[in-house]
C-alpha cells in the first residue's frame, strides 16, 4: 500500500463504495484509475490510511463476511 495523493483521490470517478461493518466511520471507495482507497466518512479532504493500485478499474468493493479486516475487491485485472 502507498499513500494516496489528495490531488489525485477519485480523478477517474468512483465506481464502488463500501462502509465497513466493523469501524463505524470507514469507507472503502474504488475508482477508474485502478485504486481503491480507505477514508474516514467524517473528513473526505484526505484518505484515511492508504490506498492501493491494483493494476485495472475497481468495479466492487466488499468488506470479508468473516473476517472485518479483508477487503473483497473486484477489479478488471
Amino acid at each position: 500500500l502507498e499513500r494516496a495523493a489528495v490531488t489525485k483521490r477519485g480523478a477517474a470517478g468512483v465506481t464502488a463504495a463500501q462502509f465497513a461493518p466493523a469501524a463505524e466511520h470507514v469507507v472503502a471507495v474504488g475508482s477508474y484509475d485502478e485504486r481503491v482507497t480507505l477514508y474516514d466518512a467524517r473528513a473526505w479532504a484526505r484518505p484515511l490510511l492508504a490506498s492501493a493500485k491494483l493494476g485495472g478499474g475497481v468495479w466492487r468493493c466488499k468488506w470479508h463476511p468473516s473476517d472485518p479486516r479483508v477487503l473483497l475487491v473486484a477489479h478488471m485485472h
